[in-house]
């Protein structure tokens, strides 16, 4: 392929001469558009959970430990807001950093958008600071590479942590308004599939 900045001169040099058609047909032999068909993501949190458990917990582009979203949960409830506040859209100015840099994600490999599939060998743990930065961007395009799995340290992301912790405080944990939230993520994590 031709470098994009040359043809883009090209083109507009043939636009300046008021050939368009020519201008098409330099764009379609040089810098092509692809139609790419998105799929829609069918993974449920089980699966998620699956795929956490797969990969160690560990961001596959920058091999940090990422820790399972329930107990980051459960330092908001036992810390509160004021210390450690959680937004539940997400968003920065309202929460905090460790709910980007620390909850694990998953990522498509090759982008949905790009023609990637939506199955378990495209997917990766990522943490959700990294997976916003890559967007639909390829490994290639921002200088990433992908970490094996069979280099990586044995961490469960404070699973354990979390199922022991339910368990014990259950009675304080059922009057809350999320409770369902908590339970959701504990049945998960007690009886992986």
């Amino acid at each position: 392929m031709e470098n994009p900045y040359n043809t883009i001169l090209k083109v507009c040099s043939q636009i300046d001469l008021g050939n368009d058609s020519k201008a098409r047909e330099i764009i379609q032999e040089e810098y092509p558009f692809k139609l790419h068909e998105k799929t829609a993501r069918k993974i449920k949190d089980s699966q998620a959970f699956s795929i956490f458990k797969r990969d160690h917990f560990i961001d596959q582009y920058s091999g940090d430990r990422l820790i399972y979203i329930p107990t980051l949960r459960i330092i908001n409830w036992k810390l509160k807001d004021d210390v450690f506040p959680y937004h539940p859209h997400g968003k920065m100015s309202k929460c905090h950093i460790a709910f980007w840099e620390l909850i694990p994600s998953l990522d498509h490999v090759i982008p949905l958008a790009r023609n990637g599939k939506d199955e378990e060998e495209n997917i990766v743990t990522t943490s959700m600071l990294k997976n916003s930065i890559k967007a639909n961007w390829t490994l290639k395009e921002l200088g990433w590479k992908k970490i094996e799995v069979k280099n990586l340290p044995n961490w469960d992301g404070l699973v354990n942590w979390y199922i022991d912790f339910y368990q014990k405080n259950i009675s304080d944990l059922r009057p809350l308004p999320n409770y369902s939230y908590f339970k959701h993520w504990y049945d998960i994590a007690s009886n992986p599939k």
